[in-house]
């Protein structure tokens, strides 16, 4: 079986991913109630807002993650580090470490399983026009930041467990926290704790509190009767969501902007980086009905693609993108972008901060045109299309990432064949060849053999411990490179022969064949799960060793076993889509494991995945075309 799905997603991109992912910690999942009422808490003027429902115990049997949280090997293994945990710090910690060992895994879990969210708001109603200095009046008499927890019946015992653990650091805590300063001189008022109910706060900001406990007292309007905001999230969310992020990129433009001043120039640099196209950005992450991990991030934009949004300027993925790529891969990856806009865009961005650094820039460029022997946009640009992907496939020797294959679409084929030899040219006059030192052949060198009738070009290491042969080829369709000439030659004779590729099961009723796609491609979530479950006792018993070395009473047979982890791994999917209202994107992850740690396969970039199953008999991967006799090309 063969999975089809989605393949990276840019660093910065993923950083803004919410729900699970980088920017918010793994609450929430699996979902349990919402407190509806938290979403009344934030200010007028709301810059950010992280809110999480509290957390479930899953169920028996269940599937995804419900059923992994509640499967009794991996309840007793969270006990098991949680017991080791407690005896270790009780053993280093002397009669404090009694007291932490005591209270602090207490505290935490219980943080974990409750409601709550976190915001920040600035009121961007008139605002002083910019001065020439930075305005630090305008934030300390605007800026409001809140953490509000839901606690219900552990109220009570979670602020003594603060108390008792706050003594630690010699700061006494009142038995009853009502609008508490914390003694830390903090410009603007300070940060107040404060318990509402069965609410725990902490609060900055003048009149911060108050809002909140209002909101708590349902005496003020919500977040969500925002129509900006609530038809956002409606985008985003899911039946079952954990996780709700609401960034308001247009507010934070204009309270940094009056608050920074002159000198640091936020509106043009925003302008710059094409960052006033964007309004807002909204997330949400939850569960689906198969029990995976789901995220959707709507980036909202006013349809234009300057600056940094440059990178999803490219043509629409279509099916046909994938006939390359053989239907047993277990990974790929396709991604669309226009070299040309793209350069173009971080041209005027290095051109509208300094035009001397355009002035290099440029000549960079040249140099570069200059050694290559070829014209960027005229030859190189206009001889490969929008199009590259990467894809691994055990009918070539690879498992996930072992024998990878680049591509990037041909064009012009013409022009690509004079650029491809050229290039290939170059890199022979860089090759050291031969080196000299005893009677030994040592060297390396730029090879070319001839395999079916395409010329495959090869890197030869001879003497050196080196593991990898980077190997380069051109066919009529694809500029294909590897890290060794098998994968090469295993893709030479797929697309020589009958098998079937990926483009039929992407022809209908999936993501590609329906939306406009910038990224689309798959990686098998339950292979990675088998690998890392077959691996991770060895490596386990080395990592438990030096555990119980240090002190901490935890051994290998604490460790989960396979079925424990597999039972639970499904598909997982990610795609980038571009729309008339900006950018959308959508994942699934197929590891539940991963996503109770932050992220996922959203952390590993080219382990983001898609969930589009194709089942195809073994028998149609021996229908290639034999090799054609290989001989050397002097």
């Amino acid at each position: 079986m063969a999975g089809i799905g989605m393949g990276a997603i840019e660093l910065v991109l993923m950083l803004l991913m919410g729900g699970g992912p980088l920017l918010a910690p793994p609450l929430g999942l699996p979902p349990g109630e919402r407190d509806g009422v938290l979403q009344r808490t934030p200010p007028d003027g709301c810059l950010f807002y992280l809110e999480w429902a509290g957390r479930s115990s899953g169920e028996l049997g269940g599937a995804g993650i419900d059923g992994m949280v509640a499967d009794p090997e991996m309840t007793q293994f969270v006990e098991s580090v949680e017991t080791a945990i407690v005896k270790s710090i009780e053993n280093d910690g002397g009669g404090e470490g009694q007291v932490v060992a005591a209270e602090l895994p207490a505290l935490v879990k219980t943080l974990l399983r409750r409601p709550g969210c976190l915001f920040i708001s600035f009121s961007t109603d008139d605002l002083p026009e910019r001065g020439d200095d930075p305005n630090l009046a305008v934030v300390f008499e605007r800026l409001k930041v809140g953490i509000v927890y839901g606690l219900g019946d552990e109220a009570d015992a979670t602020q003594q467990r603060i108390s008792r653990l706050s003594q630690l650091g010699g700061l006494e805590l009142p038995a009853d926290l009502d609008e508490y300063v914390l003694p830390i001189p903090v410009p603007g008022g300070g940060v107040k704790l404060h318990q509402h109910d069965d609410y725990l706060i902490a609060a900055y900001g003048a009149e911060t509190l108050a809002t909140i406990t209002a909101g708590l007292s349902s005496e003020r309007p919500g977040l969500l009767e925002d129509q900006r905001v609530s038809a956002a999230f409606k985008e985003v969310e899911f039946a079952r969501t954990g996780q709700w992020t609401w960034l308001d990129i247009a507010g934070w433009r204009r309270a940094v902007d009056s608050a920074a001043g002159n000198a640091a120039m936020i509106a043009e640099v925003t302008e710059t980086l094409g960052l006033h196209q964007v309004d807002y950005i909204a997330s949400a992450a939850g569960v689906d009905e198969e029990g995976q991990v789901v995220s959707r991030m709507r980036l909202k934009t006013d349809g234009g693609q300057a600056g940094l949004l440059a990178v999803f300027s490219g043509r629409p993925l279509q099916p046909q993108d994938f006939a390359h790529i053989p239907a047993d891969a277990d990974l790929f990856i396709g991604k669309s972008v226009n070299a040309t806009n793209l350069l173009e865009a971080v041209r005027q961005i290095v051109v509208s901060s300094d035009p001397e650094l355009g002035e290099q820039f440029d000549g960079g460029l040249q140099a570069i045109e200059s050694v290559l022997g070829l014209q960027l946009q005229d030859e190189l640009f206009a001889a490969f299309g929008d199009v590259w992907t990467v894809y691994d496939s055990p009918g070539a020797g690879g498992v996930l990432l072992t024998a990878p294959v680049m591509a990037v679409e041909v064009r012009d084929p013409e022009l690509a064949y004079r650029v491809f030899t050229q290039l290939m040219t170059k890199l022979k006059g860089a090759m050291p060849n031969a080196i000299q030192g005893g009677r030994r052949r040592r060297g390396v060198f730029l090879e070319q053999q001839k395999f079916l009738d395409r010329t495959v070009y090869y890197i030869n290491t001879i003497g050196d411990d080196v593991p990898v042969a980077p190997s380069f080829c051109v066919t009529d369709t694809h500029l294909l490179f590897a890290l060794h000439p098998q994968p090469i030659k295993a893709h030479l004779r797929f697309v020589a022969s009958d098998a079937p590729g990926l483009d039929g099961p992407l022809a209908a009723g999936s993501a590609v064949s329906e939306h406009s796609l910038m990224y689309y491609g798959s990686a098998d979530a339950e292979q990675a799960a088998r690998i890392t479950t077959t691996i991770a006792p060895w490596v386990g018993q080395l990592l438990f060793s030096e555990l119980q070395r240090e002190g901490i009473p935890l051994d290998i047979f604490s460790m989960p076993s396979a079925r424990a982890l597999l039972p639970y791994c499904s598909d997982g999917r990610m795609q980038i889509a571009v729309d008339d209202a900006g950018i959308l994107w959508e994942s699934r992850d197929g590891i539940p494991l991963l996503s109770l740690v932050g992220g996922g396969t959203r952390l590993l970039p080219l382990l983001v995945i898609s969930g589009v199953r194709v089942t195809v008999p073994n028998e149609v991967f021996i229908q290639e075309a034999a090799p054609a006799e290989v001989q050397k090309i002097e």
